[in-house]
Protein backbone atom coordinates (compact mmCIF):
# COMPACT_ATOMS: atom_id res chain seq x y z
CA UNK A 1 0.00 0.00 0.00
CA UNK A 2 3.12 2.35 -0.21
CA UNK A 3 2.79 4.65 -2.49
CA UNK A 4 5.85 7.21 -4.33
CA UNK A 5 3.94 10.71 -4.30
CA UNK A 6 4.17 14.20 -3.93
CA UNK A 7 2.08 17.45 -4.79
CA UNK A 8 0.57 15.87 -7.42
CA UNK A 9 -1.62 13.65 -5.15
CA UNK A 10 -3.51 17.18 -4.30
CA UNK A 11 -5.68 16.56 -7.66
CA UNK A 12 -8.81 14.57 -6.70
CA UNK A 13 -7.87 13.22 -10.20
CA UNK A 14 -4.26 11.92 -9.47
CA UNK A 15 -5.42 10.63 -5.81
CA UNK A 16 -8.31 8.82 -7.10
CA UNK A 17 -5.89 7.12 -9.61
CA UNK A 18 -3.45 6.59 -7.29
CA UNK A 19 -6.20 4.43 -4.61
CA UNK A 20 -7.53 2.52 -7.74
CA UNK A 21 -3.84 1.48 -8.41
CA UNK A 22 -3.59 0.63 -4.68
CA UNK A 23 -6.38 -1.35 -4.52
CA UNK A 24 -5.13 -3.47 -7.64
CA UNK A 25 -2.25 -4.05 -5.73
CA UNK A 26 -4.13 -5.24 -3.08
CA UNK A 27 -5.72 -7.80 -4.92
CA UNK A 28 -2.51 -9.29 -6.86
CA UNK A 29 -1.31 -9.41 -3.48
CA UNK A 30 -4.48 -11.77 -1.94
CA UNK A 31 -4.08 -13.64 -5.14
CA UNK A 32 -0.43 -14.47 -4.46
CA UNK A 33 -0.44 -15.20 -1.00
CA UNK A 34 -3.73 -17.01 -1.19
CA UNK A 35 -5.70 -17.91 -4.66
CA UNK A 36 -7.90 -17.21 -7.45
CA UNK A 37 -10.47 -17.91 -5.44
CA UNK A 38 -9.81 -15.93 -2.39
CA UNK A 39 -9.19 -13.00 -4.75
CA UNK A 40 -12.59 -13.20 -6.34
CA UNK A 41 -14.24 -13.38 -2.52
CA UNK A 42 -12.44 -10.26 -1.48
CA UNK A 43 -13.61 -8.26 -4.55
CA UNK A 44 -17.11 -9.81 -4.16
CA UNK A 45 -17.51 -8.42 -0.39
CA UNK A 46 -16.07 -5.04 -1.14
CA UNK A 47 -17.98 -4.70 -4.42
CA UNK A 48 -21.28 -5.81 -2.79
CA UNK A 49 -23.10 -4.73 -0.08
CA UNK A 50 -26.61 -6.88 -0.89
CA UNK A 51 -26.20 -10.26 -0.02
CA UNK A 52 -28.43 -11.16 -3.00
CA UNK A 53 -26.07 -9.51 -5.31
CA UNK A 54 -23.30 -10.91 -3.44
CA UNK A 55 -24.19 -14.29 -4.15
CA UNK A 56 -24.88 -14.52 -7.48
CA UNK A 57 -21.09 -13.00 -8.03
CA UNK A 58 -20.30 -15.74 -5.99
CA UNK A 59 -21.78 -18.50 -7.15
CA UNK A 60 -22.04 -18.49 -10.87
CA UNK A 61 -23.89 -21.22 -12.63
CA UNK A 62 -22.58 -24.14 -14.70
CA UNK A 63 -22.36 -23.63 -18.19
CA UNK A 64 -25.44 -24.31 -20.58
CA UNK A 65 -23.55 -27.68 -22.06
CA UNK A 66 -22.99 -28.95 -18.28
CA UNK A 67 -26.29 -28.13 -17.45
CA UNK A 68 -27.47 -30.67 -19.97
CA UNK A 69 -25.41 -33.41 -18.92
CA UNK A 70 -24.56 -32.30 -15.56
CA UNK A 71 -22.40 -35.78 -14.74
CA UNK A 72 -20.80 -36.08 -18.04
CA UNK A 73 -21.51 -36.13 -21.96
CA UNK A 74 -18.80 -38.85 -22.94
CA UNK A 75 -21.98 -40.82 -24.09
CA UNK A 76 -22.74 -38.54 -26.77
CA UNK A 77 -19.27 -39.89 -28.40
CA UNK A 78 -20.97 -43.15 -29.75
CA UNK A 79 -23.18 -41.11 -31.99
CA UNK A 80 -21.18 -38.21 -32.74
CA UNK A 81 -18.91 -38.62 -35.70
CA UNK A 82 -17.45 -34.80 -34.68
CA UNK A 83 -16.33 -36.15 -31.04
CA UNK A 84 -15.11 -39.41 -31.93
CA UNK A 85 -13.05 -37.44 -33.87
CA UNK A 86 -12.07 -34.93 -31.26
CA UNK A 87 -11.17 -37.86 -29.16
CA UNK A 88 -7.84 -38.17 -31.33
CA UNK A 89 -7.14 -34.77 -30.15
CA UNK A 90 -7.31 -35.65 -26.58
CA UNK A 91 -4.97 -39.11 -26.86
CA UNK A 92 -2.15 -36.31 -28.62
CA UNK A 93 -2.53 -33.95 -25.48
CA UNK A 94 -3.07 -36.23 -22.98
CA UNK A 95 -6.33 -34.86 -21.45
CA UNK A 96 -9.77 -36.19 -21.67
CA UNK A 97 -12.72 -34.02 -21.19
CA UNK A 98 -15.85 -34.78 -19.01
CA UNK A 99 -17.84 -32.48 -20.70
CA UNK A 100 -16.15 -32.95 -24.52
CA UNK A 101 -18.99 -30.82 -25.92
CA UNK A 102 -17.08 -28.14 -24.19
CA UNK A 103 -13.85 -29.29 -26.16
CA UNK A 104 -16.16 -29.42 -29.71
CA UNK A 105 -17.93 -26.17 -28.78
CA UNK A 106 -13.83 -24.19 -28.57
CA UNK A 107 -12.79 -25.99 -31.91
CA UNK A 108 -16.15 -24.84 -33.82
CA UNK A 109 -15.74 -21.85 -36.14
CA UNK A 110 -17.81 -19.08 -36.07
CA UNK A 111 -19.14 -19.48 -40.22
CA UNK A 112 -21.22 -22.55 -38.65
CA UNK A 113 -23.46 -20.98 -36.35
CA UNK A 114 -25.71 -22.53 -34.23
CA UNK A 115 -26.10 -26.10 -33.78
CA UNK A 116 -27.48 -28.15 -31.34
CA UNK A 117 -24.26 -30.49 -30.56
CA UNK A 118 -22.19 -27.20 -29.06
CA UNK A 119 -25.06 -24.65 -28.70
CA UNK A 120 -23.34 -21.86 -30.72
CA UNK A 121 -19.24 -20.87 -31.83
CA UNK A 122 -16.03 -20.16 -30.12
CA UNK A 123 -16.44 -16.72 -29.52
CA UNK A 124 -17.45 -16.17 -26.20
CA UNK A 125 -14.69 -19.01 -25.34
CA UNK A 126 -12.19 -16.59 -27.45
CA UNK A 127 -12.72 -14.21 -24.54
CA UNK A 128 -12.90 -16.04 -21.55
CA UNK A 129 -9.33 -17.71 -23.17
CA UNK A 130 -7.25 -14.37 -23.86
CA UNK A 131 -8.18 -13.69 -20.13
CA UNK A 132 -6.95 -16.53 -18.61
CA UNK A 133 -3.77 -16.78 -20.78
CA UNK A 134 -3.18 -12.78 -19.85
CA UNK A 135 -3.23 -13.99 -16.33
CA UNK A 136 -1.02 -16.97 -16.40
CA UNK A 137 1.65 -14.94 -18.66
CA UNK A 138 1.31 -12.47 -16.13
CA UNK A 139 1.57 -14.54 -12.98
CA UNK A 140 4.97 -15.64 -14.61
CA UNK A 141 6.34 -13.01 -15.55
CA UNK A 142 5.82 -11.44 -12.33
CA UNK A 143 7.47 -14.45 -10.18
CA UNK A 144 10.73 -14.59 -12.56
CA UNK A 145 11.38 -11.04 -13.21
CA UNK A 146 10.94 -9.29 -9.78
CA UNK A 147 13.10 -6.47 -10.85
CA UNK A 148 11.40 -5.39 -13.90
CA UNK A 149 8.56 -2.13 -13.46
CA UNK A 150 5.24 -2.72 -15.11
CA UNK A 151 6.08 -1.51 -18.04
CA UNK A 152 8.75 -3.98 -19.09
CA UNK A 153 6.16 -7.13 -17.55
CA UNK A 154 3.80 -5.73 -20.37
CA UNK A 155 6.02 -6.03 -23.21
CA UNK A 156 7.57 -8.84 -22.06
CA UNK A 157 3.87 -10.18 -22.08
CA UNK A 158 2.66 -8.62 -25.26
CA UNK A 159 5.40 -10.53 -26.99
CA UNK A 160 4.49 -14.01 -24.97
CA UNK A 161 0.24 -13.57 -25.50
CA UNK A 162 -0.29 -12.25 -29.08
CA UNK A 163 -1.83 -13.84 -32.35
CA UNK A 164 1.47 -14.98 -33.89
CA UNK A 165 2.83 -16.59 -30.89
CA UNK A 166 -0.83 -18.32 -30.13
CA UNK A 167 -0.96 -19.52 -33.89
CA UNK A 168 1.74 -21.24 -33.54
CA UNK A 169 1.18 -23.11 -30.49
CA UNK A 170 -1.85 -24.00 -32.27
CA UNK A 171 -0.68 -25.73 -35.08
CA UNK A 172 2.53 -27.37 -33.49
CA UNK A 173 -0.90 -29.31 -31.40
CA UNK A 174 -2.38 -29.98 -34.80
CA UNK A 175 -5.41 -27.85 -33.88
CA UNK A 176 -6.14 -26.90 -37.48
CA UNK A 177 -6.82 -30.47 -37.83
CA UNK A 178 -9.59 -30.28 -35.31
CA UNK A 179 -11.26 -27.04 -36.58
CA UNK A 180 -15.40 -27.84 -36.82
CA UNK A 181 -15.75 -25.64 -40.01
CA UNK A 182 -19.45 -25.71 -42.28
CA UNK A 183 -16.84 -27.24 -45.97
CA UNK A 184 -18.37 -30.81 -46.02
CA UNK A 185 -15.75 -31.85 -48.05
CA UNK A 186 -13.42 -32.66 -44.96
CA UNK A 187 -10.48 -31.15 -46.60
CA UNK A 188 -7.48 -29.66 -44.34
CA UNK A 189 -8.69 -26.38 -43.99
CA UNK A 190 -6.14 -23.40 -44.06
CA UNK A 191 -6.54 -21.06 -41.12
CA UNK A 192 -5.64 -17.58 -40.69
CA UNK A 193 -3.23 -16.77 -37.87
CA UNK A 194 -5.86 -14.79 -36.54
CA UNK A 195 -8.07 -17.57 -36.34
CA UNK A 196 -5.51 -20.21 -35.34
CA UNK A 197 -4.84 -17.78 -32.11
CA UNK A 198 -8.60 -17.89 -31.57
CA UNK A 199 -8.97 -21.81 -31.21
CA UNK A 200 -5.99 -21.87 -28.35
CA UNK A 201 -7.76 -19.67 -26.85
CA UNK A 202 -10.73 -21.31 -26.78
CA UNK A 203 -9.28 -24.21 -25.81
CA UNK A 204 -7.95 -23.25 -23.35
CA UNK A 205 -11.11 -21.54 -21.62
CA UNK A 206 -12.84 -25.10 -22.35
CA UNK A 207 -10.00 -26.46 -20.42
CA UNK A 208 -10.44 -24.20 -17.57
CA UNK A 209 -14.57 -24.48 -17.73
CA UNK A 210 -14.02 -28.22 -17.58
CA UNK A 211 -11.75 -28.46 -15.35
CA UNK A 212 -12.93 -26.00 -12.50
Amino acid sequence: MLYAHGPDLCRESDLRHAMANCFEALIGAVYLEGSLEEAKQLFGRLLFNDKDLREVWLNYPLHPLQLQESNSDRQLIETSPVLQKLTEFEDAIGVIFTHVRLLARAFTLRTVGFNHLTLGHNQRMEFLGDSIMQLVATEYLFIHFPDHHEGHLTLLRSSLVNNRTQAKVAEELGMQEFAITNDKTKRPVALRTKTLADLLESFIAALYIDKD
